[in-house]
């Protein structure tokens, strides 16, 4: 059964709900879904529906909107910059882009991001 559990954040800072699973007995886990995909031993099966899935839609238009050779490695880059970024501020919980002003994390997320997605100098 899904129910929604209460903890803090790793860095600590105000409460969030995550689901958690509980058996009948009680027992099951709080950690939170994301973290435990990362640490299983299914994770190779996750990790293929989520490659597929990258593949089919936002990494195919992703790359179909870039220009010059290495197209689908500087989608891939590109796509890697988001989500580890996303990853490392709102499930880990690092401190420094946890606690980042929006706008300055944006600014420099955008200058990492146009370096990537640019067409290499021949």
């Amino acid at each position: 059964m899904m129910r929604v559990g209460r903890g803090t954040r790793p860095a600590g800072g105000a409460n969030w709900a995550w689901p958690t699973t509980r058996g009948r007995r009680g027992g099951g886990s709080s950690v939170p879904p994301p973290r435990r995909a990362l640490s299983s031993v299914k994770g190779a099966a996750a990790a293929e529906i989520i490659r597929a899935g990258i593949a089919r839609h936002v990494g195919a238009r992703f790359t179909a909107a870039l220009d010059g050779p290495g197209a689908g490695r500087r989608a891939e880059l590109g796509l890697a910059l988001i989500a580890g970024t996303w990853l490392m501020r709102r499930i880990i919980g690092t401190p420094a882009l946890q606690n980042a002003d929006t706008d300055q994390l944006t600014d420099q997320l955008t200058r990492m991001l146009t370096a990537i997605v640019e067409p290499p100098v021949s």
